[in-house]
């Protein structure tokens, strides 16, 4: 099969898919407002989400085969999702770090802050001292 023929398989599975469980959580809870009103296009992007979570968890499986061609075909998959891992790690430990040191007034911004926020800023102060102490 062709990439697009598999794109258009996907996408009409995942219809399918979210319009079963929409109906099934209708008829599950008696038409109560969490599913009476969730729209066609939030249920559609639920089944989509889990479809591309477990083809995620597939690939990195792969990735970690013993069998070398096939680790091969999936190594870049598996640096990113351990990259991923770890920059998720270091942005808890920093906001962590934040919370415990500092003023008043940036421990509470650093309560606040996500750990997008806190991998930025983490991001940028590693920037600020390789370019301080450069050669």
């Amino acid at each position: 099969m062709t990439w697009w023929i598999w794109i258009i398989a996907v996408l009409a599975g995942a219809a399918v898919v979210g319009w079963a469980l929409r109906a099934g959580g209708r008829a599950a809870t008696g038409n109560r407002p969490y599913f009476r009103d969730m729209p066609f296009g939030v249920a559609f992007g639920y089944a989509l989400g889990g479809f591309t979570l477990v083809v995620a968890v597939w690939m990195y499986a792969l990735s970690r085969s013993a069998d070398p061609a096939v680790a091969n075909e999936f190594f870049f998959f598996g640096v990113l999702v351990n990259f991923v891992i770890l920059a998720a790690i270091a942005a808890w430990v920093f906001r962590l770090l934040g919370r415990a040191v500092g003023t008043h007034g940036s421990r509470k911004l650093f309560r606040a802050m996500p750990l997008t926020a806190s991998f930025g800023v983490l991001t940028i102060i590693i920037y600020a001292i390789l370019a301080i102490f450069a050669g």
